[in-house]
């Protein structure tokens, strides 16, 4: 599925390499500037492609049918979706003294947290012979989930190493917990539980009297029998109650797995093969948007580029694109659309290539991905895509509905709610 995992190429995903041991970055999402008032534009359309263009089928990966033996527990630590809306789950074996960890969480809960039918499981594996506070940290962690109060203590562990390795790493010294005897760090702890407001006298004796050991060891075990090798983070995915451990390149690969189980469970449309060329270079069409924000209205013509046309008419037909967020909207550059999985790995079962032009410097172009995905440009920035995606047709009315789009980013938790694109209406002009 190579040709189809990527969006636009100056998208910025965050992305972390598996194994990878830097710490979370200390910088915050770049926050994007306020959207400006944009006029309706004269956008010429552009002359058709040399490059001829094609569509090919993409079928689906090819899943393990059997995994490995894992059963999630009632006392299993669990955020994200629910067991029953749970498309696709996470296991995360991890060890809070591990700065890969701390790097992996930032990344991961970003893509829970933004990212519907993603469950995520945590289990421990404090690796004591790297780390010495590993296990005494997941003993915390357990005795603040005692106390209801689990994923907070989780997240200011990590917090607070993050903090220690970032320091380490330019050469300063550091009073954070890892760096502190294990004696120092148990009243660190004590601490992070007061903040939390916990009872602090049952939580340190539940660290003084081992109380959660057995439940850490538990989780230890239980790892051993799945016949991986000892690393952390190790990640596990789940899809149709069968787990196994994938061969990912990046962390944000995690929700391409979840477009493909939705594919696979059947909550999005998918086309073995792609539709049947009934477009012709002297057909226009006019595409009515709906969305949150009001209409957009487009111009569509086969004379730009047949093959995306005829690809993007059938899919607006066949109601694909209804209720697909706008997943990406930057001022100046592009709105991107078009993926009903909402991950922005969704693809209709084939990807269509050719048919590339230039004329992306002006708001108001209509251009199309392979992937079946489609953007509007908002301004100059959007030059940049020159040569690399096909226009398909310009924006007639409703630029000033562009402007309301929420302007967001794939897996940014501090961005606002996305607008929705919830239908297309087409009428042959």
């Amino acid at each position: 599925m190579g040709r189809i995992k990527w969006i636009v190429s100056a998208t910025l995903l965050a992305v972390l390499i598996l194994g990878g041991c830097g710490p979370k970055p200390t910088a915050e999402p770049t926050p994007l500037p306020t959207p400006t008032s944009m006029p309706v534009p004269t956008v010429p359309l552009a002359t058709g492609a040399d490059e001829p263009g094609y569509c090919q089928a993409e079928p689906l990966p090819d899943l393990p049918s059997s995994g490995l033996p894992i059963t999630i527990a009632d006392d299993d630590w669990s955020t994200g979706a629910s067991a029953d809306d749970a498309i696709l789950t996470i296991i995360e074996y991890s060890d809070f003294q591990c700065p890969a960890c701390a790097s992996t969480t930032y990344y991961i809960d970003a893509i829970v947290k933004t990212t519907p039918g993603i469950r995520l499981i945590f289990r421990h594996l404090p690796l004591e012979s790297l780390h010495d506070k590993a296990f005494l940290a997941a003993e915390a962690a357990e005795a603040a989930g005692a106390q209801g109060k689990f994923w907070e203590m989780h997240t200011l562990l990590f917090d607070h190493a993050i903090e220690g390795y970032i320091a380490l790493q330019n050469g300063q010294e550091t009073t954070e917990w890892i760096a502190l005897s294990p004696e120092e760090a148990t009243a660190e702890f004590a601490r992070f539980a007061q903040e939390l407001g916990l009872d602090v006298e049952r939580f340190s004796s539940d660290l003084e009297k081992g109380t959660y050991r057995e439940k850490v060891d538990a989780d230890f075990e239980a790892f051993s029998t799945l016949e991986l090798s000892y690393a952390t983070p190790t990640i596990i995915v789940g899809i149709n109650d069968v787990y196994f451990q994938p061969n990912l390149s990046s962390y944000d690969e995690l929700v391409h797995f979840l477009a493909v189980a939705k594919m696979m469970q059947g909550d999005l449309t998918f086309f073995d093969v792609p539709p049947e060329m009934t477009v012709t270079e002297a057909q226009t069409y006019q595409a009515t948007l709906k969305t949150t924000q009001g209409d957009i209205v487009l111009e569509i013509s086969g004379a730009l580029a047949p093959v995306h046309v005829n690809s993007f008419i059938f899919l607006a037909q066949q109601q694909w694109y209804d209720d697909s967020e706008f997943f990406y909207v930057m001022d100046d550059f592009v709105a991107l659309t078009g993926d009903p999985s909402n991950t922005s790995y969704g693809y209709p079962g084939y990807y269509c290539d050719g048919e590339k032009q230039s004329a992306f410097s002006e708001a108001g172009t209509v251009g199309a991905l392979p992937n079946g995905q489609f953007f509007i440009t908002l301004g100059a920035d959007a030059a940049d895509l020159a040569g690399q995606f096909t226009q398909i047709g310009r924006v007639v009315e409703g630029m000033d509905v562009l402007d309301k789009l929420a302007r967001v980013m794939p897996r940014d938790p501090s961005a606002p709610k996305p607008d929705v694109l919830q239908s297309i209406q087409i009428i042959e002009k």
